[in-house]
């Protein structure tokens, strides 16, 4: 689970995985309900527009990057095609004895790819459903942590864009709400009742004993103490981390 951590935080994700943030599911779902986006221009980075409760609003996307606590240093790179599909060579991510069978699913995966997955899943990208599958749209991002060939681009883009793909496919809930909710109340000067609490993601230890396709590996046992909301040692004293925030 260390090297995972080490390598989301080496990339600015370790802020966005451990952010506390209530939210309202009102709030929320009128967001989504009215977004939409102004391309980048020569001039400007582009926008995101929405309204609440019938009053327009809109946010620059280096805006929202600096309110999540992003510097420009970040918020100019490049942001990840993370369009999904699977034509991506996931091999790397897979013991050698892995067939074709097992990719984009986390039979036979080495472990530090399966504890990636474990934690973005439940932080960066939501998923609901089955735990054994993996998002055909997490195949980019896994390729861009191959160690030793690890591709440099933009964390809060990567949000943004998942925020994005959310917006335009009414089958998907409202996901990012914590995220979501501290640009509205910033934007919009307003502080509203937020009745979701946002708790602690325990991640559950992968056991070194599990076996591999075709055995049934032993039940992993959940973390039993939430990690602190500024995730200051998280990676300095990796036996303390003991959750991350969904």
């Amino acid at each position: 689970m260390t090297r995972a951590l080490e390598m989301l935080e080496r990339r600015n994700f370790k802020n966005l995985m451990t952010m506390q943030y209530p939210w309202s599911n009102e709030v929320i779902a009128q967001f989504f309900a009215t977004v939409w986006y102004e391309k980048a221009t020569a001039d400007h980075y582009g926008y995101m527009h929405f309204s609440i409760e019938g009053q327009p609003y809109y946010v620059s996307y280096a805006r929202f990057g600096k309110i999540l606590g992003f510097e420009f240093d970040d918020i100019d790179k490049h942001q990840l095609n993370c369009n999904p599909h699977r034509d991506i060579d996931l091999s790397f991510a897979y013991n050698e004895d892995a067939t074709a069978d097992d990719f984009y699913t986390v039979n036979n995966m080495r472990k530090v790819y399966r504890y990636f997955n474990l934690l973005v899943r439940q932080t960066l990208v939501p998923k609901i459903g089955g735990a054994s599958v993996i998002l055909s749209s997490m195949g980019p991002f896994l390729k861009a942590f191959q160690e030793g060939n690890e591709e440099d681009f933009s964390a809060f883009g990567f949000i943004y864009r998942q925020i994005q793909l959310t917006s335009w496919d009414p089958k998907k809930s409202c996901t990012h709400a914590p995220y979501i909710m501290k640009m509205i109340e910033v934007v919009t000067q307003n502080g509203f009742i937020k009745e979701v609490s946002h708790e602690p993601y325990r991640p559950m230890r992968i056991s070194e004993t599990a076996k591999r396709r075709g055995h049934k590996p032993s039940q992993p046992q959940p973390q039993s103490v939430p990690l602190p909301s500024s995730c200051a040692t998280a990676v300095a004293y990796p036996e303390d981390v003991q959750g991350l925030l969904l």
